[in-house]
């Protein structure tokens, strides 16, 4: 008899941190596919992902506010 092997869930890609955690989600937005087709050619432009931009984006504006305290690791 052979081994089953069942599918992972979707959406679990048992991909860690460099930490050895599990990464949670941590912002979903909903905008209009003109919006996101606007965030996906910045984030193009930037030669970034989506997320590393918005990491980026939210670090700018804190220290922008004044909000001198740095982002822990994603």
């Amino acid at each position: 008899m052979g081994t089953d092997v069942m599918a992972r869930p979707k959406g679990a890609s048992g991909k860690s941190k460099a930490g050895g955690g599990r990464l949670d989600v941590v912002l979903t937005l909903k905008g209009a596919p003109e919006w996101k087709a606007w965030v996906d050619r910045l984030a193009a432009r930037d030669r970034s992902t989506t997320a590393g931009l918005i990491d980026r984006a939210l670090t700018h504006y804190a220290k922008a506010i004044g909000f001198d305290e740095a982002p822990p690791a994603r």
